[in-house]
């Protein structure tokens, strides 16, 4: 069996995971696309979630762009990881673009695993939105009309679940009693290290 001290570190995390979320997001296939003739070029990207069995949906890195600047506005008490930064120049290379699919992947899968960011409805039409310009627009109007913006959306939490309050107590102690033993533990090694040296010099 486990010592109490790495049993309570273990309860402490299972506590904390009840409230994090396991979703997962993949982007892939990068495409090189164009609009109004050929004379503006863009790459769209194919993202699929793990909360839904629908087709992938076509993203590009404005929409990107616009789903964090609607966090930020919307989350303004939370920190909102940032977006790989924007590049005018190479930007259809076979290496920058393969870079920007890994970084707006790892992002994503950032955002829909907070506890908090992952249930609101703006990231809901971004990874749900068909691909038709009219479906997205009609989420696109509806997520910039929110009222429920900044501090305000602490009115719209539900309860935080039962997560045995008393055995997570129990668990707190347990990790601060470990954690003070760990220092006690560095010191006497420090102790010793130093005596060691010093016979040995």
């Amino acid at each position: 069996a486990l010592p109490i001290s790495q049993r309570a570190a273990v309860t402490l995390f299972s506590c904390f995971s009840v409230l994090i979320s396991t979703e997962s997001c993949t982007i892939s296939e990068p495409t090189k696309k164009s609009k109004y003739k050929g004379i503006k070029s863009f790459t769209a990207y194919h993202v699929s979630t793990s909360r839904s069995a629908a087709a992938p949906v076509s993203r590009r890195f404005k929409h990107f762009d616009w789903l964090h600047d609607r966090l930020v506005d919307k989350f303004t008490t939370l920190v909102v990881p940032p977006l790989p930064d924007k590049q005018y120049s190479g930007r259809y290379g076979e290496e920058f673009i393969e870079k920007r699919r890994e970084k707006l992947e790892t992002w994503l899968n950032r955002i829909s695993r907070h506890p908090i960011i992952s249930q609101c409805s703006v990231l809901e039409h971004f990874l749900s939105s068909g691909d038709s310009e009219k479906e997205w627009k009609a989420g696109k109007r509806k997520a910039e009309k929110d009222t429920v913006v900044g501090s305000a959306f602490f009115l719209a939490l539900d309860g935080v679940p039962n997560l045995m309050l008393d055995s997570s107590d129990q668990s707190v102690e347990g990790f601060g009693k470990f954690s003070r033993h760990m220092d006690e533990t560095l010191v006497a090694l420090k102790d010793k290290l130093t005596n060691h040296c010093e016979k040995v010099s």
